[in-house]
């Protein structure tokens, strides 16, 4: 799939005339000022109204075929061409993609099917930086096993996703094993040794019990 010129044009406004850059002081011919342009353009215009539409459709997409349900990710990675839409898209969309494709998990009828929508979200995933990737996985930790006011139920939820994503998706990457997933692992510690050390503070009153529940931090 590819998106024509019109679309572009329709997403991050008109190109400018010629003789808006035909400047004869230094620096003039420098493209900075047009990319901004662009890039606001579309945060006024286009961004809130693409994201919306995207969400929608991977919404969507949970009653229907392997095809249709594939289509949103398709979009995403298209839009993944030009920066000035796909970095500030990507983001909103990035864990609803995800969490979408672990839902199919379930639903798929057959393994074919599940590894035909996989496939397409894996081409969009490995297209994704890799800082996003973790910062999205860290932020999932941090709801899983931060303080919060989150169910016991929902913690396990976040951490099922976390799972899933390490376990279906390519994260052995040069820059991810060596750099990202050792400071995953570094948070990860880190939030529990914060949880630990709250969890002592706490005041427990003389006369009263304290309530034991299944710990949402260990996984």
């Amino acid at each position: 799939m590819s998106l024509n010129r019109r679309l572009w044009a329709w997403l991050l406004g008109p190109e400018p005339a010629t003789t808006e850059f035909d400047q004869t002081e230094p620096g003039a011919n420098s493209p900075t000022p047009y990319v901004n342009s662009r890039t606001s353009y579309f945060e006024e215009f286009g961004l809130q109204a693409l994201t919306q539409a995207l969400l929608s459709m991977i919404k969507d997409g949970d009653n229907r075929n392997s095809i249709d349900r594939a289509k949103p990710y398709r979009i995403c990675l298209s839009l993944m061409d030009r920066w000035e839409i796909g970095g500030l898209v990507v983001p909103e969309v990035f864990l609803p993609v995800l969490e979408n494709v672990r839902q199919f998990k379930a639903q798929a009828s057959s393994k074919a099917e599940f590894a035909e929508v996989l496939r397409s979200a894996s081409v969009f995933f490995d297209g994704i930086e890799s800082g996003l990737i973790y910062g999205e996985l860290v932020g999932l930790l941090a709801q899983a096993i931060g303080p919060g006011s989150l169910s016991f139920k929902e913690r396990c939820d976040k951490l099922s996703l976390i799972n899933f994503i390490l376990t279906n998706f390519n994260i052995h990457e040069e820059e991810m094993v060596t750099l990202h997933a050792p400071l995953f692992c570094l948070a990860a510690l880190s939030m529990l040794e914060g949880s630990k050390d709250q969890d002592r503070s706490s005041p427990t009153p003389i006369n009263s019990p304290r309530k034991h529940s299944p710990s949402p931090y260990l996984f």
